[in-house]
């Protein structure tokens, strides 16, 4: 058959025809082609008529791929992470990963410090499993509260030193403590034994100040031990001083920054992109993670995720979202604050 030139009025009619499905497709997380965001098993959110077994983007069969809270768990030895949600977004260049972190501040009371050091011993332990997991193969982490990589590394490096001379204490103390103990197998003199008993003294004393670090942050850690490439999460502080806010103008701060670090996430080479930030923070909604997504226990209210899809067709992003066994949702809080603001998910 011969090849016949289409005319000026084919060509434009066939646009025509061709411009929903195009703005569809184009246009985020809920479109004429796929459908809305449902459950699809396995722990996954995506469009209801999409197909999970074609042809995938490399961001999104990492999502798929990427392991459940149980072989985390068994994994790692211990119950460390209460859930792991996935969101697919068809086409999505990106995914991002968040573990929902609580952390350190001024003057917190006792029981809220022990809070602290236990969700971030958690996300220490889930960070140090990425990077070995054959599926994740994690090497950086964006930090909340790092707004540049020179002060990334600045910060890795303060905490390197402190981490290195730890290290130092320890094994001198540990080394002491077996030649004592050899003395004692030969000699028992009451001199070695309150030697011995004082070297343990400090050797406790060291591990328990270099444990004691975990509570700014794990990932900080994990960079001082050369485990994880640490990189920001945020590019500058918005508003006046925190205490200085009113309810509605911290939400707004909590939604620019969110959207920041979406900018952030769409520069990266990598398709994984994993962030340890608050879990009151939210980078999905109702649009782009379904209706059944809770709300409840985030102050963050904008669905960044879905207005940056639509903006950004070409780089869009996935989302999975870790929460860890001793995180608290604070959810009677944030229910009085949106009551407060007369806010209607």
């Amino acid at each position: 058959m011969r090849y016949r030139k289409q005319s000026r009025l084919e060509r434009i009619a066939k646009r025509v025809l061709l411009l929903p499905l195009l703005i569809s497709a184009g246009c985020g997380t809920i479109n004429r082609t796929y459908g809305k965001m449902v459950p699809r098993g396995n722990n996954i959110v995506a469009p209801a008529n999409f197909d999970l077994y074609q042809r995938l983007t490399k961001a999104n069969r990492a999502l798929i791929r990427f392991p459940d809270a149980e072989q985390i768990n068994q994994a790692v030895g211990t119950d460390i992470v209460k859930s792991v949600d996935k969101y697919l977004i068809p086409g999505a260049r990106y995914l991002l990963i968040h573990a929902r972190q609580a952390h350190f501040a001024e003057d917190l009371p006792p029981e809220k410090l022990k809070k602290v050091r236990e969700v971030q011993t958690e996300i220490y332990l889930l960070s140090e499993y990425l990077t070995k997991s054959k599926d994740v193969k994690l090497r950086k982490a964006h930090d909340e509260g790092i707004t540049s990589k020179a002060w990334a590394d600045i910060l890795t490096r303060f905490f390197r030193i402190l981490n290195d001379m730890d290290k130092y204490h320890v094994d001198k103390l540990k080394e002491d403590i077996r030649d004592i103990e050899y003395q004692l197998a030969i000699n028992q003199e009451d001199r070695l034994e309150e030697l011995l008993e004082e070297k343990r003294r400090k050797l406790k004393e060291v591990q328990e100040s270099s444990n004691s670090m975990i509570k700014h942050g794990a990932i900080l850690k994990l960079g001082a031990e050369k485990k994880l490439k640490v990189l920001p999460a945020e590019k500058e502080r918005y508003g006046k001083h925190k205490k200085e806010l009113s309810i509605r103008e911290k939400i707004y701060e909590i939604e620019l920054r969110e959207d920041a670090f979406l900018e952030i996430a769409s520069k990266q080479r990598r398709s994984i992109v994993y962030v340890v930030f608050g879990g009151s923070h939210a980078w999905g909604g109702k649009e782009s993670c379904g209706k059944d997504y809770d709300l409840s226990g985030r102050l963050s209210i904008k669905d960044n995720l879905a207005v940056r899809n639509r903006k950004n067709p070409r780089n869009k992003s996935s989302l999975i979202e870790l929460t860890l066994t001793s995180y608290d949702e604070y959810k009677e809080q944030i229910k009085d604050i949106k009551k407060a603001l007369d806010y209607k998910e």
